[in-house]
């Protein structure tokens, strides 16, 4: 899922978890990959976050091992194994983990955001295991900016969206629901495209700064404009 910073990506990935794990749904666990600006040199930095513990046991020790290196809280010292030898058990451990992670009879929800921050290593991680995980109860969800680099390729488990700009009529509908369901007069929506450029995010806290301000006032269930220029 891809687009600019502020189109709604991580709302849009919240709404499609939250109706995963909606009443009626098959069980899930979520695991969050959250990448950083300040760690993107800093190998698996969004895998180490999202390794509790209690979710080791499961596994075999060597997985187990490779893991618990990855938190700082152990090391792996698998003997005879060169540095790619262990790197490969590192990545097709996460693979297993992440597998083991769905509860009886659910899935497992892996959501990476914000990839276009991603440390090389856990890039690498989501590039070796997607063809096993689109075998297995995963489900992975990747948000990302514009410009996002991996070889994911193009498989049939695979789907990518791009997310733009708000037309008028998507920000008329926007603004009118961050306002109570209460439209926006013309001049108005007017005033928040200018400023706004349809990006979701500034829609929203630009219409509610109008009726914050006075700008617009709700008169008999509808907004109006109160000054003459809106600024």
């Amino acid at each position: 899922l891809s687009g600019d910073a502020g189109l709604g990506k991580s709302r849009l990935a919240d709404a499609v978890l939250r109706a995963i794990a909606g009443p009626g749904e098959r069980p899930s666990r979520r695991i969050v990959w959250q990448c950083a600006p300040y760690h993107t040199a800093t190998a698996f930095h969004p895998v180490a976050a999202s390794l509790a513990p209690g979710t080791l046991p499961a596994l075999a020790e060597d997985d187990r091992a490779a893991l618990t290196a990855l938190t700082g809280r152990g090391t792996l010292a698998a003997a005879g194994l060169t540095l790619a030898q262990s790197r490969h058990l590192t990545l097709s451990a996460l693979g297993r983990w992440v597998t083991a992670q769905a509860p009886p009879g659910g899935a497992a929800v892996l959501l990476v955001e914000d990839a276009h921050w991603i440390d090389p290593s856990t890039l690498e991680a989501l590039e070796t295991n997607l063809d096993a995980w689109s075998r297995a109860r995963v489900f992975v969800l990747v948000t990302a900016r514009p410009g996002f680099q991996n070889d994911f390729g193009e498989r049939a488990s695979l789907t990518r969206l791009s997310l733009g700009r708000l037309d008028r009529a998507g920000a008329a509908a926007l603004a009118a629901a961050a306002l109570g369901g209460h439209r926006l007069p013309s001049d108005a929506l007017d005033a928040v495209m200018a400023k706004a450029e349809g990006v979701p995010l500034y829609v929203e806290e630009i219409a509610k700064a109008f009726a914050a301000s006075g700008a617009i006032v709700l008169r008999d269930g509808s907004w109006a404009v109160s000054y003459t220029h809106l600024t």
